[in-house]
């Protein structure tokens, strides 16, 4: 800061302080926040409001006592609380030190999550190689079983022609042994009526 903070005692950092403690202080500050409202609607209730309103009267309430306390107007300034009684550098100042505080915050949760992210691909690192193996796998036997349906299809349809080519060669067969037994009877006369002697020739001797 510049020379006008030169009253400002030393900065101190602060202790790191651990998950577990601030959820136990948010719980805490949770429960009370439950009690207070709890403690402020019950005479409301009793009048025969609702739930509902009691709630609105007393946010409303809060918010008037607010507005009243002097301090509301305060912002947080290096080194505390401070009214900036429309001082723009104060205001400025305020400003600048709550996106900082915000950024270091962001930042933080950032790396948070880059941790947990990191951590959890080691944990699931295997469940992920294996659900990638088993959709392969998947994905294969789905293939197989198309190609064994078109395959199969092609094989039914094959027969089929084959069965039907089978039948049409078995019918020329038959057409064909028909006409060689037939032709067997015609040249089997032909041999019949040529080894025969006349029938002239015979009664004459």
């Amino acid at each position: 800061m510049n020379g006008a903070d030169s009253s400002l005692p030393p900065e101190t950092p602060l202790a790191v302080i651990s998950e577990d403690f601030l959820d136990k202080a948010k719980e805490l500050i949770q429960t009370e926040y439950d009690l207070l409202l709890q403690e402020k609607s019950q005479p409301l209730l009793a009048e025969g409001k609702t739930l509902e309103e009691a709630m609105d009267l007393i946010m409303e309430e809060t918010s008037k006592a607010t507005k009243m306390d002097p301090s509301s107007n305060e912002v947080f300034v290096q080194g505390g609380w401070k009214d900036p009684n429309g001082d723009e550098k104060v205001m400025a100042e305020s400003l600048a030190l709550e996106f900082d505080t915000l950024q270091e915050a962001t930042s933080t949760l950032r790396k948070k999550n880059e941790k947990t992210e990191s951590k959890l691909a080691v944990l699931t690192g295997g469940f992920a190689k294996r659900a990638q193996n088993t959709t392969a796998e998947i994905l294969q036997i789905y293939n197989d079983l198309q190609n064994a349906n078109i395959e199969g299809h092609v094989y039914s349809n094959l027969r089929d022609h084959e069965d039907r080519g089978a039948i049409a060669r078995i019918e020329q067969l038959r057409s064909a042994i028909m006409r060689l037994r037939d032709d067997e009877a015609r040249l089997q006369a032909q041999y019949n009526d040529l080894v025969a002697p006349p029938t002239a020739e015979i009664e004459e001797e």
